[in-house]
């Protein structure tokens, strides 16, 4: 296999900054799931600065190793696959299964206490496939940036 990734077209991944902030989106995008599920659940505002603190918790000391695995797997799995449909819908699924295994985890030790962490499955997939949306037009400039240029004519 050639490693030269202009020989098939470009990349089909976003890069490092691309995954970066695709983890940046992903994350204010399942804060703010969160947070609309706690209001709407009860319509009070007092529970909100609760809500945040548990959020950020598990964003702040859980939410790197578990970027960092996603975005390993979603990469590996979807290096080759140019269409980027499959890579939203793969990151989509890689949350779902992330956000079930810290449902499973965490409901263990919190019981009731925590009113949206049985949600927590489909805010975190849907989080980590709008942050992978977040980034598809860079994908589509580094193909452009790392296309091969047709040589210049000299008259």
């Amino acid at each position: 296999m050639n490693a030269d990734p202009t020989s098939d077209g470009g990349p089909s991944s976003p890069g490092v900054l691309g995954y970066l902030l695709a983890v940046g989106v992903a994350f204010v995008c399942n804060a703010v799931f969160v947070v609309a599920d706690v209001v709407a659940s009860n319509g009070r505002w007092v529970d909100l600065p609760f809500a945040l603190v548990e959020v950020l918790a598990i964003e702040v000391f859980l939410g790197p190793v578990i970027a960092v695995v996603g975005v390993l797997v979603l990469h590996v799995v979807t290096r080759r696959v140019r269409f980027q449909a499959v890579h939203v819908l793969v990151a989509a699924g890689l949350g779902a299964l992330a956000g079930w295994g810290l449902t499973a985890w965490i409901g263990d030790s919190a019981g009731d206490s925590v009113p949206w962490l049985p949600h927590l499955a489909a805010y975190v997939g849907a989080a980590a496939g709008l942050g992978r949306l977040a980034v598809v037009p860079w994908v589509w400039w580094r193909r452009a940036r790392l296309a091969p240029q047709p040589p210049l004519r000299v008259p």
